[in-house]
């Protein structure tokens, strides 16, 4: 038995869960994005088990999630973001502060 909380094991199942059926779906989804996408979900729904309404991460961090240089992470999320998975909600452009975005499982 784990020492971790419940909710967080089901946080780490989903992100495995949408890992694998975006694997299953063959060559549509690069294996960076299925990567960047998976942690992105579980550090989402973390930051809104610890009470914030969205997410922060920087390019960089982004990029070390998929696996990949920070343009491909880039255009990562420019992918997910044009399929309304993602939505920027403060900071559009980045720059020094890192841009706060929420992810719809609606459109996953």
């Amino acid at each position: 038995m784990s020492d971790k909380p419940s909710s967080l094991v089901r946080i780490d199942d989903l992100a495995t869960n949408i890992r694998s059926t975006m694997a299953r779906a063959g060559d549509v989804f690069p294996p960076s994005l299925r990567r960047q996408f998976g942690t992105m979900v579980s550090a989402y729904l973390r930051m809104k088990l610890a009470g914030s309404p969205f997410i922060h991460p920087g390019m960089a961090k982004m990029a070390k999630w998929g696996q990949c240089s920070e343009r491909q992470a880039r255009h990562n999320f420019s992918r997910l973001r044009g399929w309304g998975v993602v939505e920027v909600v403060a900071y559009p452009r980045g720059g020094r502060r890192a841009s706060r975005f929420v992810v719809h499982f609606s459109a996953v």
